[in-house]
């Protein structure tokens, strides 16, 4: 109880607090116990672990006089610092019996420096990582082997129906897949063009499902499909027009709508099995028109 005397009667709340921030963290390295040769007075030798610094502190301390001196501390500090608190606290909370008296921390109870600490969250979010890759590694294996024995075993050929319509004096195309009894709207072009790029298994509903390999659309669809992969998105459009499902073919894109199905400025775009849409390039303009 002496040294709690003393440790109260030094250190104001402040110190105090610190110390106690330092115990509980199991900061105390070693601590060594001496007799002088008078009467409940020791020597105190101790070494206390700090961030990536190993201070060493001693002092004396009179159990009768309730006093310590002779302080001295490698932190610099020329006062009673909170290092010279810590090792009264420990003291206070251990039996230090018999005289003298040799302490050593165990190896279970090392209090890990903010160094060792960062260390080890990066080491554990390094692992982290690793593995997270090495999973999606073994997923994109397996799913790029289904794709490959998907497309080894494909005998079907997907067809993509242009859809068109006018609004406000401009053209618009939609379009629908079908595999020759099911039938399915796109509901955003784009998606469709990076899952081709990526090859994508995708499903249509319950009843149509594939990977989307260019090689499973008929020859029609593939030159749509090129044609999609040079059209810009045309923000504005997208706003007025929803473009995600509609292309806006006008212009430029109507031009190349024409070009990219035949050089002379005549189109067949299969509606389905019986009906075409003809598109037809005068000086200044297009003619549309169904053929049966």
């Amino acid at each position: 109880m002496k040294i709690d005397q003393i440790f109260k009667k030094l250190f104001n709340p402040q110190i105090a607090q610190k110390a106690k921030d330092l115990y509980e963290s199991n900061s105390i390295n070693s601590v060594d116990i001496l007799k002088t040769g008078k009467q409940n007075c020791f020597y105190v030798f101790a070494k206390i672990d700090e961030d990536l610094r190993l201070l060493s502190c001693n002092f004396t301390i009179d159990l009768e006089r309730l006093a310590i001196a002779n302080m001295n501390c490698s932190c610099s500090n020329n006062r009673l610092c909170e290092h010279i608190a810590t090792v009264l606290l420990w003291m206070m909370e251990n039996d230090c019996a018999p005289i003298p008296f040799h302490y050593v921390r165990p190896i279970e109870l090392r209090r890990m420096s903010n160094y060792e600490l960062f260390m080890k969250k990066f080491e554990e979010e390094r692992l982290e990582h690793n593995r997270s890759f090495a999973r999606k590694l073994i997923e994109d294996s397996q799913a790029n082997f289904e794709n490959m024995v998907a497309i080894e075993t494909h005998d079907k050929l997907y067809t993509l129906i242009p859809e068109f319509k006018a609004e406000d004096g401009m053209l618009l195309m939609g379009l629908s897949i079908s595999d020759g009894q099911n039938s399915y709207v796109i509901k955003n072009y784009q998606t469709l063009i990076k899952q081709v790029n990526k090859q994508e298994f995708n499903c249509y509903g319950k009843k149509m499902g594939f990977v989307h390999d260019l090689r499973f659309f008929n020859q029609p669809s593939r030159k749509m499909i090129e044609f999609l992969e040079k059209t810009p998105q045309d923000n504005n459009a997208q706003e007025r027009y929803n473009n995600k499902r509609y292309v806006l073919l006008s212009g430029d894109n109507l031009d190349r709508f024409a070009n990219n199905f035949n050089k002379t400025g005549a189109i067949f775009a299969f509606v389905n099995e019986k009906i075409s849409l003809i598109l037809e390039k005068n000086d200044t303009d297009y003619l549309l028109s169904l053929a049966n």
